[in-house]
């Protein structure tokens, strides 16, 4: 008799940033949104992010510091390195950034902007990308397995994924409207001296 076993199942939310060294799995939904797989192969500890919108949270913003970019980041590296992985080590895996909606002339491009911003990230700490799969038009399931950084995607088809997409858009554009934004995206965390 073959015998299996489950993995447990970790639902990750909008702003939400899981990291482990349990065999287990995170799941998440993006649509224009952008997820970090993180992981250290050499102590198989890892984890995900879920990011709304690049860059830093400012003064006058209300909720979650990790639906930001820099903030997302910054917790799941030391999250990761709190539970006995390395920086030095980490390998990276990010999805999401898809253009789903149509915009306007002169609307802003989260989906592009989030993208920009995770590449840029991972080029400015070093973290080496082992594998991506940014922009498109459809929303995407992603699976991570923090021990063994084996991910998944699956895409979700444009009737069932345009409900992520307006969930995000209304997420997004309320932030916008309450806060001043940042110029430049391009924060430097974790810098070796």
């Amino acid at each position: 008799m073959r015998q299996t076993h489950e993995l447990r199942i970790v639902q990750l939310p909008i702003g939400g940033v899981f990291a482990s060294g349990a065999h287990l799995r995170i799941v998440t939904l993006l649509g224009s949104c952008v997820a970090a797989c993180l992981y250290d192969p050499a102590t198989k500890i890892g984890g995900m992010n879920h990011i709304l919108l690049p860059g830093s949270m400012q003064d006058r913003d209300e909720g979650l510091a990790t639906r930001y970019g820099v903030h997302a980041m910054e917790l799941l590296i030391n999250r990761i390195m709190n539970l006995g992985g390395s920086k030095q080590n980490l390998r990276a895996k990010v999805f999401g950034g898809a253009r789903m909606l149509a915009f306007a002339p002169g609307t802003i491009d989260i989906a592009a902007l989030n993208s920009e911003f995770i590449l840029e990230f991972l080029k400015r700490e070093r973290i080496p990308l082992e594998a991506y799969r940014l922009g498109g038009s459809c929303a995407v399931t992603v699976w991570f397995e923090p021990v063994t950084g084996k991910a998944q995607i699956r895409r979700i088809p444009r009737p069932e994924g345009r409900e992520v997409a307006l969930h995000e858009e209304t997420c997004q554009a309320r932030i916008y409207r309450a806060a001043p934004r940042v110029s430049e995206h391009n924060v430097t965390l974790f810098r070796d001296l």
